[in-house]
């Protein structure tokens, strides 16, 4: 137990200093959304289930100049592409069943794989996922307070 508490205190301290930036990003998200015509709903919604925020700038910057939703997926593809080596990196790490691994899996972003590597080159699941969820909350959080901020404000331009 007592490992638990040291654990859980490492991982605030890690990644407690990294919150504000998916906060920020996601509330420009939110905005750049409503912007585009998303709506908070749809801003929310695709923050929540996409969590890959440079892909999500790139597709509604793409959907708000009038280009096409090919477009806007490809871009967030070709974005994403990091992610395949990095998940080969971590993929040891995680255990148990397909729907677990595939949901703890959702939480590798760039800050995540970052912080969780250790000084022996091997990577801390817990570490990961923990600091994963801080900024999953974090960019979702901020998503919807740039949503509303943006509805509330009507034009953001």
């Amino acid at each position: 137990m007592r490992e638990l508490v040291e654990h859980q205190s490492e991982l605030r301290r890690a990644a407690l200093p990294l919150a504000i930036a998916p906060l920020l990003f996601g509330a420009s998200f939110g905005l750049l959304a409503i912007d585009a015509g998303l709506g908070a709903p749809g801003a929310v919604v695709m923050s929540a289930t996409t969590f890959a925020g440079s892909a999500q700038f790139a597709v509604v910057s793409i959907l708000a100049v009038g280009g096409g939703i090919a477009s806007a997926i490809l871009a967030a593809v070709l974005l994403n592409a990091r992610y395949a080596p990095i998940s080969v990196s971590v993929g040891p790490i995680f255990v148990g069943g397909r729907p677990r691994r595939l949901l703890e899996a959702q939480l590798i972003v760039d800050e995540s794989w970052a912080m969780s590597r250790r000084p022996d080159g091997r990577y801390d699941r817990r570490l990961l996922v923990g600091a994963g969820l801080v900024l999953y909350a974090c960019w979702v959080g901020g998503t919807i307070i740039g949503a509303l901020a943006g509805e509330a404000l009507g034009d953001p331009a």
